[in-house]
This record gives structure tokens, C-alpha cells and sequence, in this order.
């Protein structure tokens, strides 16, 4: 894993020109993921970034209160199924997604709190559940179109890597 890049307001602009629209959407798109690289983040310090991340993200949404550490995390960052994966533009953190991997051995994860009468069946009758949440994506680079559009890849390769496994895939949510 490499190091968190980090970027100042300033070199932002430059990496926004470098996704600038040309040609189709999907070409756009095909084009941008040529240039990005998923990470899990095992450390503090990528976590911490991924938090600084979603604190810039729903402060700009007017969703959560300013908080001095500029950070936003919850206790589901913290349950022994969860994966935080930061997507990295040109070495610069420019989204995120956390994923829980909800099992009956496993059965703490956010979608499950909300809707416990559908999942939690099946949980029961052994069901695998991936439940993408908390996506996010830089402040600048979120005016682009093309920027979301890879994130939610790592969702949909988390549930290929169970199809072996009876797996339900939950679509991303906040």
C-alpha cells in the first residue's frame, strides 16, 4: 500500500483539466479508469484520510455539524466485517466506499439495522451480504460526471468475489 496523498486546493484545478470531458461518456469513463487504483485502507492514516474525506463530502451536503477533528466516522468503521477502500486519481484520494461483508456469523452491518425484516431471513438461511455505504467523493472532482462513476465497481468486485457464496449485493447508500 502506498502512502495517502494529500492535495491542496491549488493543484486541485490542474488534476480537474486532466479529466476533462472529451468524446462519449463511456469513453470518458473507460479512459478515467486507466488512471485510478482501489485501495484498502489498512492504516490509520488512510482511514483518517477516508474520514477527512467524508467530513468535506457531507459538510458540503450540509448532511452532518462541523466538528473540530474534520472528520467523519461512525461505529460501523469499526465492526470486524467492514472494508474502507479509498479509489486514488492519479495517486490523489478521490472517492470512497466502505463495505460490510454481513453473514449470520457476521450480522452487523447498516442495512440490517434498517431493514431487518428483509435481511435478517436471509442471514438465516446463510446468505452472504455485501452492503456498500458511506460512498463519497472529493468536493472538486464530484462536479465532474465521470468521477462516481468507478467507485461503485468495488461494491459490484467485492460480490463477484462471493458469488461462490449465496450473496446478496445492497446498492450504495449514504
Amino acid at each position: 500500500m502506498g502512502e495517502i496523498t494529500t492535495f491542496s486546493h491549488q493543484s486541485r484545478p490542474s488534476l480537474c483539466d486532466q479529466v476533462a470531458p472529451e468524446g462519449s461518456f463511456s469513453d470518458q469513463v473507460a479512459r478515467l479508469l486507466d488512471r485510478i487504483e482501489y485501495r484498502r485502507a489498512d492504516s490509520a492514516a488512510q482511514r483518517e484520510a477516508i474520514f477527512r474525506l467524508r467530513y468535506q463530502a457531507y459538510m458540503r451536503d450540509g448532511t452532518i455539524a462541523p466538528s473540530a477533528d474534520r472528520m467523519f466516522s461512525d461505529p460501523y468503521d469499526d465492526r470486524g466485517n467492514v472494508y474502507l477502500f479509498g479509489l486514488y486519481l492519479d495517486g490523489v484520494l478521490a472517492s470512497s466506499l466502505r463495505l460490510h461483508v454481513g453473514s449470520a456469523d457476521q450480522p452487523d452491518f447498516p442495512s440490517r439495522e434498517v431493514f431487518p425484516d428483509f435481511l435478517q431471513p436471509l442471514l438465516d438461511a446463510g446468505k452472504v451480504i455485501v452492503d456498500p455505504t458511506r460512498f463519497v467523493v472529493d468536493d472538486v472532482l464530484a462536479r465532474l460526471r465521470t468521477v462516481p462513476c468507478p467507485m461503485p465497481r468495488c461494491g459490484s468486485a467485492a460480490w463477484l468475489h462471493n458469488i461462490s457464496a449465496p450473496t446478496i449485493f445492497s446498492p450504495p447508500s449514504a
